[in-house]
């Protein structure tokens, strides 16, 4: 299954639907009819919602919408999206969950049958995934995107930059693929259950009430749709070595205009957002328009990432370990090849699963999130 969530009222980001349709159905082989779309208004616009989910039948085959016209926060989001999980979703199920700005690819550019037969006969049930801020070539940031039948995404936006983990300053893991039995918490950055060293300490029925306790504290309201095992139990998680590269197409047409309308209005995310909001001023004010302009897409894009690979559909390929640790860390490519023989990692297979273990390390595991031992 795919779940993920479209917003009637922003319109800014109605040209992007059409492209993610065709990209998880042509792309990773998702069949439109186990879509799960959860439609939202926060005007409380039937009419609009009903239309849109016609269009999307009719054009593409998608089934299974969940329309929602509560005041969203990112509670109720999470509280609609564990509705339809569990409507239609089984344990033995996989879920994808993105948002509607998130184009996810898996490592090797395989189909998503293939990648999760694969995590299965590991025996793991979560893959997570780094986000890749995608950019205009010249940093435009108030560039609308253009239809399918003009171009890609990946072609209109062709950076990949570390925009939201080095300016924002916010965390780009996210849980992509789950197995039907698990839940994600509300940011879609970590999922509910245990790690195997937690697993191991929780030897008493008692023990595993208060894990389970607290969760539903957490999600009191929503408890009735919390998967357990054996109706008592919290899962655990057995994450992929390997992760999805998520490709995030947030920076384009409306977003200037809603972060520089939050500055002003909602004081809590000033500091979030410093970084980028200055580096906008700083553009508009040199007259070069709601850019990040070239001095910062020196610092947090890396330009090498889209031109020195050979064969088609380069532009959206998914990106190595190897990658991903240069564009988030800037470690050079020399220091990596050392750090591979120190660690006596020869075969290009070897170092590609150890510098996976090193990227995990830093991503997974060296930034704060919910706090908790039934969190990962």
């Amino acid at each position: 299954w795919l779940l993920a969530s479209f917003s009637h009222d922003d319109r800014d980001q109605w040209p992007l639907f059409d492209h993610f349709i065709l990209h998880y159905r042509d792309r990773l082989g998702i069949k439109p009819r186990n879509m799960l779309i959860i439609l939202h208004s926060d005007q409380q616009n039937a009419t609009g919602l009903i239309r849109l989910y016609r269009r999307l039948h009719r054009t593409y085959g998608v089934r299974q919408f969940l329309p929602n016209i509560e005041p969203y926060t990112s509670y109720t989001h999470m509280r609609a999206k564990y509705a339809i999980l569990h409507k239609y979703v089984k344990d033995e199920d996989w879920v994808l969950q993105v948002d509607a700005d998130e184009f996810a690819v898996f490592p090797q550019e395989a189909q998503a049958d293939v990648a999760l037969a694969k995590l299965d006969a590991k025996g793991e049930n979560v893959m997570f995934g780094l986000m890749i801020d995608r950019l205009a070539e010249d940093g435009d940031i108030d560039r609308m995107p253009q239809p399918v039948r003009r171009s890609t995404l990946f072609e209109q936006y062709p950076l990949n930059c570390a925009i939201t983990l080095l300016m924002q300053q916010s965390d780009v893991r996210k849980v992509t693929a789950y197995r039907g039995y698990l839940r994600s918490t509300a940011g879609n950055h970590e999922v509910i259950g245990m790690n195997p060293g937690i697993a191991e300490q929780v030897t008493s029925s008692q023990q595993m009430k208060a894990l389970v306790d607290g969760v539903m504290l957490d999600f009191a309201d929503i408890a009735n749709t919390f998967p357990l095992k054996h109706g008592t139990d919290l899962y655990t998680i057995y994450p992929a070595a390997h992760l999805f590269t998520l490709f995030h197409f947030k920076w384009v047409r409306g977003l200037k205009d809603k972060l520089l309308r939050r500055h002003q209005t909602e004081a809590y995310s000033r500091g979030q957002y410093a970084n980028i909001i200055a580096a906008l001023v700083e553009s508009m004010m040199a007259g070069r328009g709601g850019r990040i302009d070239e001095q910062h897409r020196k610092k947090v894009c890396q330009q090498d990432l889209v031109t020195e690979v050979d064969g088609p559909g380069l532009l959206e390929r998914s990106l190595s370990a190897r990658e991903m640790i240069h564009l988030f860390f800037n470690i050079k490519q020399v220091q990596l090849d050392r750090l591979c023989d120190e660690a006596y990692q020869k075969t290009p297979e070897q170092q590609d699963m150890f510098l996976a273990q090193v990227l995990q390390m830093h991503i997974q595991f060296a930034m704060a999130r919910t706090a908790g031992p039934a969190y990962v």
